[in-house]
C-alpha cells in the first residue's frame, strides 16, 4: 500500500460522507491508497457512511470519545500505508 489516508471524525456524518466522495474521484488509482475512519465515539450515524462501498480499502474504527490528537495517533498505528495523510472530515480533494 503505498499511502494511508486517515480522518479522525465525530459527529459529522454528513460532510464525512462528502469527504469520502470525494476521495472516490480521485486520479490517483484507488488500489494504491486505503482510508482510514476513526470514529471518536460519534452518537450520529458515522458508523453507516462506514458501510457504504467505495472504490479504495476502507477501515472503519470505533473508539470512545478522547479527541482528535489521539484519534489520528490510532490511525496512525492502524495505517499500512508507506506514507500518511491526515485530512480532516469536511475536506474535498479535487
Amino acid at each position: 500500500m503505498d499511502a494511508s489516508v486517515i480522518i479522525p471524525t465525530y459527529n459529522r456524518s454528513k460532510s464525512l460522507q462528502e469527504a469520502l466522495i470525494s476521495l472516490s474521484e480521485q486520479t490517483w488509482p484507488a488500489n494504491c491508497f486505503e482510508v482510514i475512519i476513526i470514529d471518536d465515539g460519534s452518537t450520529d450515524d458515522t458508523e453507516d457512511v462506514a458501510l457504504t462501498t467505495y472504490p479504495f480499502t476502507l477501515k472503519y474504527i470505533r473508539q470512545r470519545n478522547q479527541g482528535s490528537a489521539i484519534a489520528r495517533n490510532r490511525g496512525a498505528e492502524e495505517a499500512s500505508g508507506d506514507l500518511l495523510i491526515f485530512i480532516d472530515d469536511d475536506i474535498h480533494c479535487k
